[in-house]
């Protein structure tokens, strides 16, 4: 009978354990309001007609100590682009890659 308890107790605190685990990485993405993927709306943007995005989405996920950014935009004339950085919110420049400009 206290073998069954101790498996029990010891099944018990793995559950726990996974429990508070997840609930760690849940606050830990809900603490950065960054965290998302966001698309923006043509027809409330405000830029000069032909000149803007018609289409636009960025994503922004968790990386390590930061997060990294993905943009994709389509633009009237038919340009795509496609760009990505990764930063760690430490003050130093990051690399961009991709058709950014």
């Amino acid at each position: 009978m206290q073998l069954r308890t101790h498996q029990m107790f010891t099944a018990a605190a793995v559950a726990l354990g996974f429990v508070v685990a997840l609930a760690g990485a849940a606050l830990a993405q809900a603490s950065n309001p960054h965290i998302g993927v966001w698309k923006s709306n043509a027809a409330k943007s405000k830029s000069a007609p032909g000149t803007g995005a018609t289409s636009n989405t960025t994503k922004i996920v968790a990386a390590g100590s930061g997060a990294t950014s993905t943009v994709d935009s389509t633009y009237a004339d038919g340009t795509v682009r496609h760009w990505t950085f990764t930063t760690n919110y430490d003050g130093k420049d990051s690399p961009i890659t991709g058709n950014w400009a």
